[in-house]
């Protein structure tokens, strides 16, 4: 009996101190805020294969979910987690960690904050005009999902209307014994200056791949930017890098640029009517020179051709292409309840192709349609008509591709 009650009082003492000091961790902590991303989606794709005769349609619906817990301790240092899960049927998700990192403000100087863990990586121009929530909600807008989330540090300096990042992260950690370089690693250098009317940044960055079988260094040096030609009316954009490098291949050879630019106008009027006009060119490979590598691969303009979600055609290996794409929409209608994009887009090829194989590459039709419930749920529905060129398809007639989604998104 004394054994039990010296036991129970052993138990009782070990829960106490660990509630204890479970109650003074939540309590070193001032603000606690959690939220959540639910992203729904829906769809149905026929003819990714180009031929009527040859059943191929599928229709799916994934859920992408992502819990976000907040912690400030002090007005300088918080923490940050965000964990997301991928629904396909009724099976559990399995959840994974998303974001997991420390922000400290003021560190050594008034104007130096850094930011250690798994964080996220953003150097290029994320698309954001148009049409704001056809953008966001289809994953246009590449930060809703941003695919590089290295382990490292970055850290900001701000300094009036300059701001400086300096990252290094690792996406790879393959150190063995004998080898501590067989990693991927990324080392990033980007000033920005903050116009009043938009922004213009440079950007150097060096990727380091160890892990491949052939190992490859790239570098690239960039110029991105925005600038407001009149406020909420007239906009332009241009994000333009060239990539060069090494790798352990005697032959390869590095050299190719990478360029997007565009424009838009907002018409004064109760609908704000919209177009606009965007350009993009990816060098391909010409000889033993490489062709411009997307080091991030959630570059998303269209729903078919391009897509991360979808279908996703280009682009294809050590293949460049070029692509004039026009816009036009409606981004308020029924008093900003509900907004409507229609893209056209034209592509073509370039750099060394197959023997045989022309420039072509096809015509792309999107039309989107969002209603936004409120500020903070939005559903919607777009349709996509993909047509390849004769060259693209490897066939004399070949069908179109469609597809169709359905789209909730909310954030709280």
């Amino acid at each position: 009996m004394r054994r039990v009650l010296l036991t129970g009082l052993i138990v009782f003492s070990v829960a106490a101190v660990l509630c204890t000091t479970w109650r003074t961790a939540c309590a070193a902590g001032t603000e606690v805020a959690v939220g959540a991303e639910i992203y729904i989606k829906s769809a149905y794709q026929n003819n990714a294969d180009f031929d009527d005769n040859a059943k191929d349609d599928v229709a799916f619906t994934v859920e992408e979910v992502t819990l976000i817990i907040k912690n400030k301790f002090t007005e300088e240092v918080s923490t940050t987690l965000e964990m997301e899960a991928a629904v396909i049927d009724s099976a559990n998700g399995a959840v994974e960690m998303k974001y997991a990192y420390i922000d400290v403000g003021h560190f050594f100087t008034e104007n130096l904050k850094i930011r250690i863990g798994k964080i996220g990586s953003k150097w290029e121009l994320r698309k954001n005009y148009g049409v704001p929530n056809a953008c966001r909600v289809c994953d246009f807008d590449l930060s809703l999902f941003p695919d590089t989330k290295p382990l490292g540090i970055l850290a900001e300096y701000v300094s009036g209307d300059i701001t400086v990042n300096l990252l290094r992260g690792q996406y790879l950690e393959g150190s063995v014994v004998g080898n501590n370089a067989n990693d991927i690693d990324e080392y990033l250098l980007r000033v920005e200056y903050n116009t009043g009317k938009g922004y213009v940044n440079g950007y150097l960055l060096y990727w380091n791949d160890n892990n491949s079988a052939t190992p490859i260094d790239y570098f690239t040096i960039g110029f991105a930017g925005r600038h407001a030609v009149v406020e909420g009316k007239m906009g332009l954009w241009a994000d333009i890098s060239y990539q060069t490098g090494n790798s352990t291949v005697a032959t390869d050879e590095f050299g190719a640029l990478r360029a997007w630019v565009g424009t838009e106008v907002v018409f004064e009027s109760e609908t704000k009517p919209m177009v606009g006009l965007d350009l993009f060119y990816l060098q391909g490979a010409s000889g033993n020179t490489k062709a411009y590598t997307q080091i991030k691969h959630d570059f998303d303009r269209t729903l078919i051709v391009e897509s991360t979600n979808w279908i996703g055609f280009l682009p294809r290996a050590n293949q460049g292409y070029t692509s004039v794409q026009g816009l036009a929409g409606l981004q308020s209608i029924f008093k900003g309840k509900c907004e409507v994009m229609l893209t056209f887009t034209y592509f073509t090829a370039n750099g060394d192709l197959p023997a045989g194989q022309g420039k072509g590459i096809g015509t792309e039709v999107d039309g989107i349609f969002v209603y936004n419930y409120m500020e903070n749920l939005s559903f919607v529905l777009g349709v996509a008509w993909f047509t390849p060129d004769k060259d693209f398809a490897g066939a004399s007639n070949p069908d179109p591709t469609v597809l169709a989604i359905f789209n909730a998104y909310l954030e709280f």
